[in-house]
């Protein structure tokens, strides 16, 4: 099979070995012209999107009017799912209600749903601590409209993260989304024939070629996506989203943590989310956040941990080369050394899909119970430390609540929405 081009986007694609030593350390920046990588060569004037390596680097062991109908991660499948494993589920479809869900799930494309989790986080008092629901030292996160309650997928194969996490992003979507998503969640069989179509309509002709536009009943490496996958599947839906790099050097990778923090604070400018007509992209979204993390790059002052606005706010997709998490959260860490100097450390809270959600269920509730006897630490075991990541180029996709117009729409078919972080 073909690799994909060096200029394709710093897609930490999931992509094969043989696509791996074909790509020696191309490095995106803020887009990739579709035509340009046709004709085999990178356009002068534009930065390249760097095509990260997705594979797992072990195995598993263990315009729309909303809708008052509330939003279902689950949905049918036309697919006969994955047989059940020992642990005991309960099959999920697209009738069942919230308030009728077990703790886990089998879903119908045979993952596993766990719900809850992000509203057990929040019940963690601690201003350093923040979540797509704002800061959790607030019961109810002010000023924010409609908390949402992300579900967690737990893959059970070496092969499907990329698709796990895209699960999480959409399940997190307002109900504005609705007739974007009418059943659901999409299964990922049904991810598998969006993505022929939006390869025959002309998304990402790189990855198509890859693919030789074919996807649906293919499984294992064959089969993976990545951020330029997923991007490619949201704006083909019509969904406004970005991606941020952050590679070629330690330095530009360090600013990952402030960016998050800048996300999760609201720390950017005003938001005009009010006025309909008027809403700013994810791209522009992007650019202010990547400025606003470098100014407070580095520092070990306090930063405010205000809501500014009451824009959804949705995961994070964050992707390198081996692996994919989502990111709900943010815990900021203020160490001071032996010499009296302080520094700050970042640690992602994630949604890993690697990772067995009723499992991190019990673990957040057994957290709880211990009441004042908590570590200060306690949410570990869902944590990523930014330090983690140093040596990794990494992906970030900023999605928004926001339609994209058709003219946009067609637009994505030419160039990646990317922005490339240097410092």
């Amino acid at each position: 099979m073909s690799s994909r081009s060096n200029n394709a986007v710093i897609d930490l694609s999931n992509d094969s070995p043989e696509r791996s030593r074909r790509r020696h350390g191309s490095v995106m920046d803020d887009g990739r012209n579709y035509s340009d990588v046709r004709q085999g060569r990178a356009a002068a004037a534009r930065p390249q999107v760097i095509d990260l390596v997705n594979e797992p680097s072990s195995p598993r062991t263990s315009d729309s009017k909303p809708s008052s109908r509330a939003f279902t991660p689950y949905a049918q499948s036309s697919r006969q799912s994955s047989p059940p494993t020992k642990r005991k589920r309960t099959e999920s479809n697209a009738t069942t209600s919230a308030a009728a869900m077990p703790i886990s799930q089998r879903s119908a494309d045979g993952g596993v749903i766990t719900h809850n989790l992000l509203n057990l986080i929040d019940q963690f008092r601690n201003q350093n601590t923040l979540t797509i629901n704002g800061n959790t030292t607030q019961s109810t996160p002010r000023n924010v409209k409609n908390p949402k309650q992300p579900f967690h997928y737990t893959q059970e194969d070496t092969w499907s993260c990329g698709f796990r996490n895209l699960q999480m992003l959409i399940s997190a979507m307002p109900p504005s989304f609705q007739s974007i998503f009418p059943n659901g969640v999409p299964p990922l069989n049904e991810f598998q024939s969006s993505f022929e179509i939006l390869w025959a309509e002309g998304f990402d002709p790189t990855g198509a070629h890859h693919h030789d536009s074919k996807m649906v009943g293919k499984s294992g490496k064959v089969s993976w996506i990545g951020a330029v996958e997923v991007w490619s599947y949201l704006s083909f839906r019509g969904i406004d989203a970005t991606i941020v790099q952050f590679a070629k050097n330690m330095e530009n990778r360090s600013c990952i943590g402030s960016f998050v923090w800048a996300y999760f604070s609201r720390l950017g400018p005003e938001c005009d989310c009010q006025a309909s007509n008027s809403r700013m992209t994810s791209y522009q979204y992007a650019q202010e956040l990547v400025q606003t993390a470098k100014q407070i790059h580095g520092s070990a002052e306090e930063t405010p941990s205000l809501i500014t606005c009451s824009c959804t706010l949705l995961p994070l997709y964050l992707q390198w080369a081996g692996h994919s998490v989502t990111i709900v959260g943010i815990r900021r860490e203020r160490i001071i050394t032996s010499n009296g100097s302080a520094s700050i450390r970042y640690h992602l809270i994630v949604f890993d899909p690697q990772k067995d959600g009723g499992m991190l269920r019990n673990k957040l509730t057994n957290e709880l119970s211990k009441s004042g006897q908590r570590q200060r630490n306690c949410l570990n075991f869902m944590e990523l430390s930014t330090e983690r990541l140093l040596n990794k180029d990494t992906q970030v996709l900023l999605s928004t609540a926001r339609i994209i117009s058709d003219h946009e729409r067609e637009r994505c078919k030419e160039r990646v929405s990317c922005i490339s972080v240097t410092v």
